[in-house]
């Protein structure tokens, strides 16, 4: 022991023989003895593994042999424990069946204080089982309760191969593969066991035989073989490879046809090529229906036959059509369209294929020409309408088209719009599906037809309608006045309603043909038309125009005179009402006070195209003057020359005695303007207040105002201006002149300078006086407004 520790190191109990039992009995100075007893039982060996099975290429198999130790009394494993240190055991196995498999180490030794295990392997051989046993050594006894033996068995591995069904004279392929890849390259061999039913090729296109052999196999697939069937009938396909268990496939010969994957179909003359494929395929020995397309053996090639039964319908680029073997299931041939008409593609089946139940063995191929195309025309007589040609297919090559009208009494045909036209014309050189345009002239009311043809295509026919025609003014009532600017007036060919003569459509006058269409004016002097008689030549357009120039008030009617041959629409205008008015002079009425004046402006609706004069005069020039100066006194007349612009110039009306007249403005070509004039009294006001002032303080300024009046109350209605060329003095009276002076008095208002006039009260003494305006003669005095006031003056 090491001082100072409590521990005692490990130490191994051996045991020499299995029973009895011994004491260990421990001592050290200073320390009381100590003993324990120990047991001694029986030892055995083991096999911890159970019975196993793999295949010859699995890896090798670990078993594992223990040491342990047994119940005394059963033998029954009770804990396992290692050999004794010094001591060796070989613990011997022994193999039922060494071809199966071999044990890698045997015996296998236990070396004592290694460990309680031991292990060998089984090597896996050849396909079987054997017994694996372990043999007690001499001194140790069989454990009852755990496996001493144990059966390896040994599997091949296997090789896949499926079953084939095959058409006589088709092929299939087929995949082979090993269940396990072998540890070192294998050969594999397939066999066919009546090769006059089928054979078996690597190749897909070469004639197969009866056994093939894939050399060097390494992986888990072997390859692929085709199956080609020779005779109705079944056989059987072997595959082998050594270590591997062989595998079979069952092979079935059924019968084989050919058939057209197409259905019947219709093209024109110039469509593409169609193609027609032809397929192999194996079919239902009992009922012949399609079960399956596969392709022609290997080394076999094939003419199928088509038969044709109109081949002037079109042809079959390809005929007969080859099947090559291990090329594909189908080949092609295509048809060739040529002209109008149906024709059969059968298949003929060739020597030893049957005719498919279920799927087409002929097809109907039907030939269309393409069409050409024109539409219906309705014209009216003397006019035309475009219609356009087209082809539903565009030429391979170009062609002439030939377009012809049945009775060219009744109806022309032109390529030209402004050309007479005729009965035949072509269209040279076609290539593409717009052929082009033609004008349909209407000669003669009836009706006739339009053909149109070109070679491989069939013809087309449009109806040609004619009916009656005539002209219209699309244009309503107007008013104008004088100095406007012409008015245009529209004139439209039209093609009318036979039963109705409403209009339906407008159209152009035909081509070649040129009309003059008059118009009546009821009254010249109103106004004239520009353009008359309006010309329409053929081609140019729907619409001629004239203008309306207005010359003098008043009205005239336009009315269209049908030409010779055309007939007077029912729902549209064939003739108008123009109404022509003068422009008129604005003036407003006016309002003034007695010995006042006021101005009014004068203006034109329209400007003149050259100068005018405008004259104003007043009736009473008792009543009232005018003027054309502020300040100058008026007269019964003024005169604006030379007036270009709608504004003529502002007037000065005076009133001179109270009652009223009129103001009558007069212009060459206008209508008169007038104003009203009525004249109020008039008086004067004090546009002031009483005010206080000290004598000291600056004058104070007193206005004096001129005013129109209330003719009922004399109530001020509007301050107004003295009347031009007039002047009146008004006096102001004062009632103390010591408290102040007037600096002016009497106010003099001058005519046409201002609604006001000015004085000013100069203070003098303290005190108060009345300052009072007085009338002047003719002059009322106002209700409303002060005519009086009181000036204050207040001592220092």
């Amino acid at each position: 022991m090491t001082a100072g520790s409590a521990s005692i190191p490990t130490f191994y109990v051996q045991s020499l023989t299995d029973t009895g039992t011994v004491t260990i009995t421990t001592t050290a100075p200073g320390y009381a003895t100590d003993t324990s007893s120990v047991t001694l039982f029986p030892s055995g060996f083991w096999l911890n593994a159970g019975n196993f099975t793999r295949d010859v290429f699995a890896a090798n198999v670990s078993i594992q042999l223990r040491s342990t130790r047994l119940n005394p009394a059963t033998l029954t494993r009770l804990q396992d424990q290692e050999v004794r240190g010094g001591f060796s055991v070989n613990v011997d196995l022994t193999n039922s069946d060494p071809t199966v498999g071999t044990l890698v180490l045997n015996p296998v030794v236990f070396n004592g204080g290694v460990s309680v295990a031991a292990n060998t392997a089984f090597d896996p051989v050849s396909a079987g089982a054997t017994t694996i046993a372990l043999v007690q050594p001499t001194g140790f006894d069989v454990p009852s309760n755990v496996p001493i033996s144990i059966v390896a068995t040994v599997t091949a591995p296997s090789i896949n191969i499926g079953n084939v069904t095959v058409g006589k004279d088709l092929q299939a392929g087929t995949s082979i593969s090993l269940s396990n890849a072998p540890p070192t390259p294998v050969d594999v061999t397939v066999t066919i066991a009546d090769s006059s039913v089928a054979l078996i090729s690597t190749s897909r296109t070469a004639v197969g035989s009866s056994s093939i052999t894939f050399s060097g196999v390494s992986t888990t697939f072997v390859g692929t073989i085709y199956v080609q069937g020779l005779a109705l009938g079944s056989t059987q396909i072997t595959v082998q490879a050594a270590a591997y268990n062989d595998d079979t496939g069952a092979v079935t010969v059924d019968p084989s046809g050919f058939w057209l994957n197409a259905g019947n179909f219709t093209r024109d003359v110039f469509a593409a090529n169609v193609n027609i494929q032809l397929r192999s395929t194996r079919l239902n020995p009992a009922t012949l229906t399609r079960l399956q397309d596969q392709e022609i053996r290997g080394g076999l090639s094939v003419n199928v036959d088509l038969t044709n039964s109109d081949p002037t319908v079109g042809t079959l680029t390809v005929n007969p059509v080859v099947f090559n073997g291990g090329v594909s299931v189908a080949a092609n041939t295509a048809f060739d369209p040529l002209s109008g008409g149906a024709t059969t593609i059968a298949l003929v089946q060739p020597t030893g294929f049957e005719v498919p139940t279920n799927v087409p063995s002929s097809v109907v191929a039907t030939v269309t020409a393409p069409n050409i195309n024109i539409g219906n025309v309705t014209i009216g007589k003397d006019l035309q309408a475009g219609t356009s040609i087209s082809l539903s297919n565009a030429p391979p090559t170009p062609v002439d088209v030939t377009v012809t009208i049945a009775d060219s009494s009744v109806a022309l045909i032109s390529t030209s719009r402004t050309a007479v036209g005729s009965n035949s014309i072509t269209f040279s050189g076609v290539s593409t599906t717009f052929v082009g345009t033609i004008y349909v002239q209407g000669l003669a009311l009836g009706s006739t037809q339009i053909t149109v043809q070109a070679a491989a295509y069939n013809d087309d026919t449009g109806d040609v309608t004619v009916d009656p025609s005539g002209f219209w003014l699309n244009a309503g009532n107007f008013t104008r006045d004088i100095f406007a600017a012409n008015v245009s007036v529209q004139l439209r060919s039209t093609r009318l309603n036979p039963a109705t003569l409403t209009r339906l459509q407008d159209q152009e006058l035909r081509g070649g043909l040129s009309v003059n269409v008059d118009l009546t004016n009821s009254d010249p002097a109103v106004g004239t038309l520009t353009v008359n008689p309006v010309v329409f030549n053929g081609g140019v357009s729907v619409a001629a125009n004239t203008a309306f120039d207005p010359v003098s008030a008043g009205a005239t009617t336009i009315a269209l005179v049908q030409p010779t041959g055309f007939e007077v629409p029912a729902n549209v205008p064939s003739s108008v009402v123009a109404t022509v008015i003068a422009p008129s002079i604005n003036i407003g009425n006016v309002t003034i006070g007695k010995d006042l004046q006021t101005s009014t402006f004068i203006s034109l609706s329209n400007a003149p195209p050259t100068p005018v004069d405008v004259t104003v005069t007043i009736a009473a020039s008792s009543v009232a003057l005018i003027s054309t100066s502020r300040t100058a006194v008026g007269s019964s007349s003024v005169t604006f020359s030379g007036v270009s612009s709608t504004s003529v110039g502002t007037i000065y009306v005076q009133g001179l005695a109270i009652g009223s007249t009129q103001i009558t403005v007069q212009a060459a070509a206008y209508n008169d303007g007038t104003g009203d004039v009525t004249v109020d009294p008039s008086g004067f006001w004090l546009n002031a207040a009483d005010f206080t002032r000290d004598v000291a303080a600056a004058n104070t300024n007193i206005q004096l105002r001129s005013t129109r009046l209330n003719p009922i109350t004399l109530n001020r209605l509007q301050d107004q201006e003295v009347r031009g060329g007039f002047s009146v003095n008004v006096d102001l009276t004062n009632s103390n002149p010591t408290v102040g002076t007037l600096t002016v008095n009497p106010v003099v208002f001058n005519g046409g300078v201002s609604v006001a006039a000015n004085t000013a009260f100069d203070p003098l003494s303290a005190g108060a006086t009345t300052i009072a305006l007085v009338q002047p003669t003719d002059f009322e005095v106002p209700a409303n407004v002060p005519i009086s006031i009181v000036a204050t003056v207040t001592g220092p």
